[in-house]
C-alpha cells in the first residue's frame, strides 16, 4: 500500500478509509452459494486530494466522508445476489467514484467461510479515476 500512496497521482491525497467492515452477501457461482447469504468483510481506501478534503471551517460538507463507503457497500449488496467478487469490488468502485472529488478507491472483498483452516478467500482492485477527480 505504500508503493501506492507514493504514486505521483496520489502524492497530495488524503487516504479515507473502513476496515473490517462486515456484512451478509448473496454471493458465489456455485449452486452451494444459492441458498444462504455469506459473511464477508470489506476494506476499502477513498484517495481524495488535499484541496478537496482540508476543511476550513470544521464542516462535514468539506470533506468526503467515510459513511459513503459504508453506504457503497449496502447499496451493491441490496441489489441481490452476486456471482463472482470481482464484480462485487468493480461495482463498489463505480459506486463510490459517484463521489467527483475522489480520485482513487482500493476496495478488497474477502469471504469469511470458505475453506477450513482458511481466514478469507478475497479479491482487491485499485483504480484511480482517469480524469483525476475534482
Amino acid at each position: 500500500m505504500t508503493d501506492l500512496i507514493m504514486s505521483n497521482a496520489l502524492i497530495d491525497c488524503r487516504r479515507v478509509f473502513v476496515k473490517n467492515y462486515q456484512a451478509d452477501a448473496w454471493i458465489g457461482a456455485y449452486e452451494s452459494e444459492l441458498e444462504r447469504p455469506q459473511k464477508m468483510r470489506f476494506n476499502v481506501d477513498l484517495f481524495v486530494a488535499l484541496r478537496c478534503s482540508t476543511p476550513e471551517r470544521d464542516e462535514l460538507h468539506e470533506i468526503v466522508n467515510s459513511d459513503i463507503i459504508a453506504s457503497a457497500i449496502q447499496s451493491v449488496l441490496s441489489r441481490g445476489h452476486i456471482r463472482l467478487q470481482e464484480t462485487m469490488c468493480d461495482e463498489i468502485v463505480a459506486a463510490l467514484f459517484e463521489e467527483g472529488r475522489v480520485r482513487a478507491v482500493r476496495v478488497q472483498t474477502e469471504k469469511l467461510a470458505v475453506y477450513q483452516g482458511c481466514e478469507s478467500v478475497g479479491t482487491e482492485v485499485f483504480k484511480i479515476r482517469p480524469d483525476g477527480g475534482k
